[in-house]
């Protein structure tokens, strides 16, 4: 059995992957829960709140796809829509504002605040990298393993970071 090749293009893969993930799960929960998302967007004043609460899961889905299918492109869209949501997060974050983190499709009870300012920093470098990539192509077994173990990583600290903000705010 030969060793694991870690190219650049496995890492892309897992990146991008990773970020599919995530951005797909922010959608599904938007879309769950439409009438809090348009309320924490209102709360940031965001201007056509109800129409953005419609229109980003449908933007979070579509770059979800493209990170799967043409991880080169998606990684693009990721990092564009990343930089939107970090400068509102800025925004409110230096006025000092109490709105809640409607981040990945949840409506916490703490404020946005610049801890998410550093988690989409990161989620930016992941876009970065999920570019490094070539355009989609049929991915082998060890990279399977390799795409699928850094998506379990991430969705299980990505759960031990929300029970550790849940319980830091109760």
């Amino acid at each position: 059995m030969g060793a694991i090749a870690l190219t650049s293009a496995t890492i892309a893969t897992a990146c991008a992957w990773w970020l599919a993930l995530l951005f797909a799960w922010a959608a599904v929960a938007k879309l769950a829960s439409h009438e809090l998302t348009a309320s924490a967007f209102a709360s940031l004043d965001l201007r056509q709140p109800a129409l953005l609460a419609r229109l980003v899961p449908v933007i979070e889905i579509a770059v979800t796809l493209l990170l799967v299918a043409i991880p080169v492109i998606g990684g693009l869209a990721a990092f564009v829509i990343l930089v939107a949501f970090t400068t509102i997060v800025i925004r409110a974050t230096q006025r000092g504002s109490t709105a809640p983190c409607a981040c990945f499709g949840g409506v916490a009870e703490r404020p946005i605040a610049w801890p998410d300012v550093v988690r989409n920093v990161a989620l930016m470098a992941l876009a970065l990298v999920s570019t490094l990539g070539e355009a989609w192509q049929r991915p082998g077994v060890w990279s399977m393993l390799v795409v699928g173990s850094a998506i379990a990583i991430g969705a299980a600290l990505l759960w031990a970071l929300r029970r550790v903000a849940a319980r830091s705010s109760a």
